[in-house]
Parts: C-alpha cells; structure tokens; sequence
C-alpha cells in the first residue's frame, strides 16, 4: 500500500507558515495606508498655511507689521503660522 496525501503535523506546520507570511504582508499594507494617511495630513496642513499666508500678503497685513501669527485649522490638526519681517 502506498503513502498518499500530508501528515497531520506537515499540514499544522504548513499552515503555521501561511499564517505567518499573511500576517507579514496585511501589517505592511496597514503601516502604507497610514504612512499615506498621514502624508495627506501634513498636505493638507501645508495648503492651509500657505492659502493663510496668501491671504495675508493680498489683505496688505504682513507690509506693516514685524510680526505676524495667522491660526488655522484642518479637519485633523490645528495650528498657527508666525510670519517674522526679516531685515537684510
């Protein structure tokens, strides 16, 4: 009689290994989607700030002033931007 077919503990093992390879591979997609997450974030942050700068040049506020802070607010983070005249 021939042996056909995997033993119980070649199957334990073989399980073992997929289990651990996908559990690998689904933190690597996790660690990307939050990474992307956050990159947005700061984006986004970054296009307020300047959005407030442009603002602030075309609403003639930086020219008289030596210092300025302009608040903004994200859907994720607040924060404020200070505007320093720098003389040359």
């Amino acid at each position: 009689m021939k042996n056909q077919g995997f033993t119980l503990l070649e199957v334990i093992i073989a399980v073992f290994v997929v289990a651990v390879a996908l559990t690998a591979i689904i933190e690597v997609f996790t660690l990307d989607t939050r990474s992307s997450l956050q990159s947005q974030k700061y984006l986004q942050a970054a296009v307020m700030a300047q959005s407030q700068m442009e603002e602030a040049v075309f609403n003639n506020i930086l020219p008289n002033m030596l210092k300025v802070t302009i608040p903004w607010q994200a859907p994720a983070a607040t924060g404020a931007i200070t505007l320093v005249e720098e003389h040359f």
